[in-house]
């Protein structure tokens, strides 16, 4: 898991810390679908 603690965090160190953590512990088994109009 990582934890990245600062005022504010850019998307190039979110998409930076999932990389590594994907990179480490591989892809996740199942990620869940964003909310969308068409799911309903």
């Amino acid at each position: 898991m990582a934890l990245i603690v600062a005022r504010q965090l850019k998307h190039e160190d979110v998409l930076a810390a999932l990389a590594e953590l994907f990179i480490e512990r591989g892809p996740p088994a199942h990620i869940i679908p964003r909310f969308t109009d068409q799911n309903s």
